[in-house]
């Protein structure tokens, strides 16, 4: 950071060499400041709404997650794993491990026709359906959900958002 002669602080990045003789002796210092004040910026801006999200997604106890179609990876932020009764540590991350797993076997074919009807129109959905904690606990979710689609028009992945209805139904 440097103190501008008007007072304004500005962030930069400074990089320079050494010239040096035939001696080794230092003759000249060249380099150059580039100001990165604006970049600077947009990652604080970038953390803080960052912060804010993560302080709303725990309040509200909103699951976030998404499925890498082609991979058929799952990744769950920590409140989809709660909303299902699991932890981290004894999920497998794969799309019909986890996601098909815990739900309610009557639920599951349902799920499944919605999800695949998502991924062939690319239309986002919105469907309740029930989950299975391994206490045997059954909780009423409201899941939502859209794809993401490549140049081509194929789908890559799904974003979506679960939280957990039971209580109002």
């Amino acid at each position: 950071r440097i103190l501008r002669p008007n007072g304004v602080v500005r962030d930069v990045v400074v990089t320079g060499r050494v010239e040096r003789g035939a001696d080794g002796t230092a003759l000249h210092l060249k380099g150059a400041f580039q100001d990165i004040t604006d970049h600077k910026d947009l990652e604080r801006e970038r953390d803080q709404l960052i912060a804010r999200m993560r302080m709303a997604n725990q309040a509200g106890r909103v699951g976030i997650w998404e499925w890498q179609i082609r991979t058929n990876r799952v990744v769950w932020d920590e409140n989809m794993f709660v909303l299902r009764g699991r932890t981290a540590s004894s999920a497998d991350l794969d799309f019909e491990g986890i996601v098909f797993e815990t739900t309610y076997p009557d639920d599951r074919v349902r799920l499944r026709a919605e999800i695949d009807r998502v991924v062939a129109s690319g239309s986002s959905y919105q469907l309740e359906y029930r989950v299975v904690w391994p206490t045997g606990e059954v909780r009423f979710l409201r899941s939502q959900g859209s794809v993401i689609r490549d140049d081509e028009g194929s789908p890559l992945q799904m974003l979506g958002i679960d939280w957990d209805i039971t209580e109002s139904r």
